[in-house]
């Protein structure tokens, strides 16, 4: 990161830790944490969230969905206060390192605009806001068919939040510029710089939506071994697939509905790139439905390839066999639906179990990657997938 935005961070960090704000009813802690676990049934397989890629997993994996997080919000004045949150959760190196994923000023220039600057949430979902959050949600964690298609999902920059009530709309509009936004995985490390974008939010009663549209320079970094084999079979194909001069593009649209006992999610997203990475659609569809403190439902989930990142390869059958391998190693295509329950054991606490059958592409990855190379590609394969998580507020 850059150094200004690092001593930024650590600034607001200090300050939270101080004794005289420990001491004043100015701050307000909270936190969140999920304790899950998925198992795939088949062995030579892993759950590989494509917005958490990691390098593996065991059985049962304790590390897809698991998470811990604390918060601080504290006011400075009467319109101007901080906030910065920590959070806890597997990563590529199968390390649970914490990092900052909020760290940000915020000031009411007055009751309908308020100015953020800092570490944000990249406003790209219906639920970015709550992303990390596993109790805000019905599901064991939002549907990688769409919530994978952008895995940037904050950044080191600032927004506007203007609110406003029309008639019986409340309305809230949310352009925002973004620095950089940074993600690493293994054998590499991808990030969108310049991003600029706008998100409206719209609620009446118990309708609410969302639509978004954010674009920005992405750059990305690969260095497993098929990427390198194509570099020694041919240069000028390596170098179309990573770089740091590429557009791309992000719109969503989001739309639920909620009675208090009938929950109906719908999302679409679409991902538009230049190259390097292939473009996508994705959408779910969810219903559930409230008995009480416990609540079944049913997901329909799809993410589509639209566009490859290169064209096919032609005249040299070794280099064409490697590059096909890769680009099936970075499609996600895949449809998907699942059957789960919420059970709210407590006000703060929530029990969830989920059962899934995902049929992944022909040329595709899915959401799935293999244990070790000599494991058999997912793609064409039909996996079942049981996820339970313990998900709790503080």
């Amino acid at each position: 990161m850059h150094r200004i935005g690092q001593s930024f961070l650590i600034g607001l960090a200090l300050a939270t830790a101080s004794p005289a704000l420990l001491g004043s009813d100015r701050l307000v802690l909270s936190g969140f944490g999920t304790l899950g676990a998925v198992h795939v049934d088949q062995r030579d397989l892993f759950f590989n969230h494509p917005a958490k890629p990691r390098d593996g997993a065991d059985r049962p994996d304790f590390g897809a969905d698991s998470v811990l997080g604390l918060q601080a919000s504290f006011a400075l004045s009467d319109r101007t206060g901080a906030t910065v949150q920590i959070l806890s959760s597997d990563s590529y190196d199968r390390n649970y390192r914490p990092r900052v994923s909020w760290a940000f000023l915020h000031h009411d220039i007055n009751p309908n605009l308020t100015f953020r600057a800092g570490r944000l949430r990249t406003p790209f979902f219906m639920h970015s806001e709550s992303l990390n959050i596993g109790f805000a949600h019905p599901w064991v964690r939002p549907p990688v068919e769409v919530y994978g298609l952008n895995p940037f999902n904050d950044m080191d920059g600032v927004d506007l939040l203007f609110t406003r009530r029309v008639n019986t709309v409340d309305i809230e509009v949310q352009p925002y510029l973004g620095y950089e936004s940074t993600l690493e995985f293994p054998d590499g490390d991808a990030s969108l710089r310049r991003i600029q974008g706008i998100n409206l939010n719209m609620s009446h009663g118990r309708l609410s939506g969302q639509l978004g549209y954010g674009r920005g320079r992405l750059k990305i970094r690969y260095g497993d071994p098929l990427y390198d084999l194509i570099g020694v079979l041919s240069p000028d194909t390596q170098a179309q697939l990573s770089g740091d001069d590429t557009r791309a593009s992000f719109t969503s649209l989001g739309v639920r509905w909620d009675d208090g006992d009938l929950l109906v999610i719908a999302e679409f997203a679409r991902r538009r790139v230049d190259r390097y990475v292939a473009s996508a659609d994705g959408w779910h569809l969810t219903t559930a439905y409230r008995f009480g403190p416990l609540t079944p439902f049913v997901t329909f989930a799809r993410q589509r390839q639209s566009e490859s990142p290169i064209p096919p390869v032609s005249g040299n059958p070794m280099l064409g066999a490697v590059v096909d391998a890769y680009l099936e190693s970075r499609n996600q295509s895949q449809r998907s639906v699942t059957l789960g329950a919420r059970w709210d054991i407590h006000p703060q606490t929530a029990l969830k179990a989920e059962w899934s059958r995902v049929e992944v592409d022909k040329a595709s990855w899915g959401a799935f990657f293999p244990n070790d190379p000599t494991s058999a590609s997912p793609a064409g394969r039909t996996v079942k997938m049981f996820s339970l998580s313990l998900d709790f507020v503080f």
